[in-house]
């Protein structure tokens, strides 16, 4: 027989946000009494289906099997993976657990062929239980004559008026077994009787049932959920719990429909379990604030461009207003004419096709100030510029295009036009 593989290492802890539950604060010193393993697995697991849950004084029914393999939902899955323990330890882990005080266990014997065993954390103010309240269900104390109405209370001679809901017994039987008393034949009246008093009981009950909330009938039929059953999950659970569970069913739907195969089991059992909120459930309420949130921040960012904008274009006009000014003082200063502000408009466009790109670069935004018949003045904004055009190479270039739009030569003058402090 192959040996069994070792166990992968653990892969770690997820970070706490929806997937923990609080411990009592003295919970390593109570498991520090606990020298069985199957024990502390299974009072952990109690304690995972109760307090996980925040239920902190109701039972929970849970197998033999679902101990060993992990509570099973309505459609056959796993919830989570048990305690991996055999049958064996998980029986002998119960008794102890029970035995030491750490669980109780209510039995429900109604139906012997399925007796079903309910357990929960004993809490300090309450008894261990005896071996014999273990394998025993729990005994229904009666009402005190407190606690009876007027009709129901005792007589004077200390016996009760009070008559339990049985049958009619006649004198003519004779013999009463285990099973239930001896069959009597019937008459038709008898009959009749009987049937109109199961018919008032059952009329009775009726009418002490709260009324179940249409709207939330509604929603969970909407699910696929009988409305039977929708009617009495409305009467048994607050509406507010219901349209939670309804939520966190929506937020998986859709954001992990994977998770839930049959949407109507899946609702019904998180009601009755009060399931806790999925992985990165959000409320409505705090999504809808995460969407105002992210609406104002996109605004607020539009609003920004859009005065980034106006600023740029304010600056941009100021310094064209600025550029304007200054070249209209070296102008005058200059006495510039229109036919030198035509005859470098065309220069410009000859320049464009036979100088170089970095040449002509230096030259775009170059202002005439003065032609001559011997030299042509331009005036730059940029000292950097106009400290490339002095370059021999770079006027000899100039020049040969000059000549032959001009027909003459033209020894070309520079001057640094100055911009107020924050020019270009």
């Amino acid at each position: 027989m192959a040996p069994t593989p070792p166990p992968a290492p653990f892969a770690g802890f997820a970070r706490p946000e929806q997937n923990w539950f609080r411990l009592p604060n003295n919970w390593t010193d109570i498991t520090a009494e606990i020298t069985s393993l199957a024990e502390l697995k299974l009072i952990e697991y109690v304690l995972k289906h109760t307090w996980g849950y925040r239920e902190y004084d109701i039972t929970k029914h849970i197998t033999l099997d679902e101990f060993m393999s992990g509570r099973k939902r309505k459609d056959g899955s796993r919830i989570d993976r048990g305690t991996g323990l055999s049958k064996p330890s998980v029986i002998a882990g119960l008794k102890a657990a029970i035995e030491h005080g750490y669980l109780r266990v209510e039995v429900d014997g109604t139906d012997k062929a399925r007796i079903k065993k309910f357990y929960r954390l004993r809490m300090d103010h309450e008894d261990a239980q005896t071996p014999q309240e273990v394998e025993s269900p729990p005994v229904v104390m009666p009402p005190t004559p407190e606690e009876l109405p007027p009709e129901d209370q005792t007589n004077g001679e200390g016996l009760s008026s009070f008559t339990p809901d049985v049958k009619n017994l006649y004198p003519d039987v004779k013999n009463v077994y285990r099973s239930g008393q001896e069959s009597l034949q019937r008459s038709e009246t008898d009959t009749l009787e009987r049937q109109q008093q199961k018919d008032n009981k059952t009329n009775n009950n009726r009418e002490t049932l709260p009324e179940p909330d249409s709207d939330v009938v509604v929603v969970l039929s909407q699910f696929g959920i009988a409305k039977r059953v929708a009617v009495q999950l409305a009467r048994a659970y607050p509406a507010d719990l219901i349209r939670q569970k309804v939520a966190y069913l929506e937020f998986l739907q859709t954001a992990r429909p994977s998770e839930v195969k049959k949407p109507a089991a899946w609702l019904r059992r998180a009601i009755e379990d009060d399931y806790s909120a999925p992985d990165g459930f959000v409320t409505p309420a705090e999504a809808q604030q995460a969407a105002d949130d992210e609406k104002r921040r996109k605004l607020a960012f539009v609003e920004a461009q859009q005065q980034e904008y106006t600023r740029v274009a304010a600056e941009r006009e100021a310094r064209a207003a600025q550029r304007a000014a200054v070249l209209d003082q070296a102008r005058t200063r200059y006495g510039t004419t229109p036919a030198d502000l035509e005859l470098w408009q065309r220069a410009l466009e000859d320049l464009r096709y036979t100088l170089n790109d970095a040449i002509f670069s230096l030259l775009a935004d170059a202002e005439v100030l003065q032609v001559s018949d011997d030299s042509l003045t331009l005036g730059l904004f940029q000292a950097f510029k106009l400290q490339q055009l002095t370059h021999p190479g770079y006027q000899k270039a100039i020049q040969r295009s000059l000549r032959r739009l001009v027909g003459r030569e033209l020894a070309l003058r520079t001057e640094l036009l100055p911009l107020p402090e924050g020019g270009p």
